[in-house]
């Protein structure tokens, strides 16, 4: 199955990263942390493929996958929270929210000083979703910082 989620249909590998989420089998979370690394996930399909899916379509069965990995899925996530492309960064952190990992929480910290708001706002969600208490006072002080999509990101986190 990990061969198949580089299967040139985007239907084709929608479905294996779903199955695999399914499974939750351990040595998935390598493969599909490897899918998080930035290479364009849905290249342009055919027009006789039925159905076209987005690439956050993608994306978010791929932190949904890793998420439902727990604890297996945080060493190779954290990784990536250092990534250089911030697509990378970003889902990342979505995952490591659905791992609720308390190992993530210091890492996704470092994370709401991210240079691009969408990693910030990702990291915000993030603790929001893990819910330790490590993160209260920094969610706070993101609350007066001058993003408003990391504001409301932490005031939903908060919430």
């Amino acid at each position: 199955m990990i061969r198949a989620a580089d299967d040139a249909s985007g239907v084709v590998r929608l479905a294996v990263i779903n199955a695999l989420a399914a499974l939750r089998h351990p040595a998935s979370a390598e493969p599909l942390a490897g899918l998080l690394t930035g290479r364009a996930l849905l290249p342009k399909e055919s027009k006789t493929e039925a159905a076209p899916l987005s690439e956050s379509a993608e994306y978010e069965a791929l932190a949904q996958a890793l998420g439902a990995l727990e604890a297996a899925a945080v060493s190779p996530l954290l990784r990536l929270l250092d990534a250089e492309k911030r697509d990378t960064r970003r889902w990342a952190a979505r995952a490591l929210g659905l791992t609720r990992d308390p190992r993530a929480v210091e890492p996704l910290l470092r994370r709401l000083v991210d240079n691009r708001s969408e990693v910030r706002k990702a990291a915000a969600q993030a603790l929001g979703e893990i819910g330790n208490a490590r993160a209260l006072d920094p969610l706070i002080q993101c609350l007066s910082n001058r993003d408003h999509e990391l504001r409301r990101a932490a005031a939903i986190a908060l919430g």
